[in-house]
């Protein structure tokens, strides 16, 4: 079979009958690594490829492909039984002959799947079933998605309500202050004003008073003076009177 053309898929089934089967193939490291509690950079559902899948574990032995050399060699010592999922390897002859060569004919009995044509009704069955799954799921992310995008429109709107509200709120206040401010300007102008005529009004009473003061006193001095004058005159017509 073609590289992720429903050979991984088919390799999923093989395992689910014959659970004895061990997977040798990249990305049986990687559920390795990730069940190992490696990390891996973009996590491990972002896969370039099942066959040869990018590795970027930030780790030069699982990088450079040390670790996947070293399981090809340990492997054929454990005497179990494998698949081999080298997809692209096993077309190439020379690749197919050298890995092949791992394996003793002494020890295993090498066995060769094509996956090429119509596949079986149980395969178109299950692999309809799994593109179903994946559909659903991916609508399910999708719905999530558009809740989740709703939900975030909704607190904005919410906030953007509340933050008018607060303006509002503000703008109110601060024109009930300076109202206030404004009222009380004028009554201190107000009281000012006031306070000022009382005081004017006191000080022309007091002038007032002073004027009339200064009246009496001048009435009070003629009046004096007349009565000098009186007494003079009569002074005099009694020394006439006298002559």
């Amino acid at each position: 079979g073609l590289p992720d053309e429903g050979t991984f898929a088919w390799v999923d089934q093989f395992l689910a009958k014959n659970p004895k089967h061990v997977e040798l193939s990249g990305r049986m490291i990687l559920d390795w690594a990730e069940k190992s509690g490696v990390s891996r950079q973009g996590g491990f559902k972002g896969r370039s490829s099942n066959d040869l899948p990018d590795t970027t574990f930030g780790c030069p032995e699982l990088d450079d492909g040390t670790i996947r050399r070293a399981l090809y060699t340990i492997a054929p010592l454990q005497e179990r039984n494998y698949v081999v999922m080298e997809v692209k390897s096993n077309l190439m002859e020379e690749e197919r002959k050298a890995m092949l060569a791992r394996f003793p004919s002494a020890s295993f009995k090498k066995v060769a799947m094509v996956t090429v044509g119509d596949p079986p009704g149980d395969f178109k069955r299950k692999a309809q079933a799994v593109y179903l799954a994946e559909k659903q799921e991916t609508l399910n992310k999708s719905h999530e998605l558009q809740k989740l995008e709703k939900l975030r429109k909704k607190e904005l709107e919410k906030a953007k309500k509340q933050a008018e509200k607060s303006r509002k709120k503000a703008e109110r206040e601060q024109k009930r202050k300076l109202e206030e401010a404004r009222k009380k300007l004028e009554e201190d102008k107000k009281k000012e004003a006031e306070a000022a005529a009382g005081e004017e009004a006191k000080d022309g009473a007091e002038a007032k008073k002073e004027e009339e003061a200064k009246t009496a006193e001048k009435k009070e001095e003629e009046k004096k003076e007349e009565d000098d004058d009186e007494d003079v005159e009569e002074e005099e017509e009694e020394e006439e009177d006298d002559d």
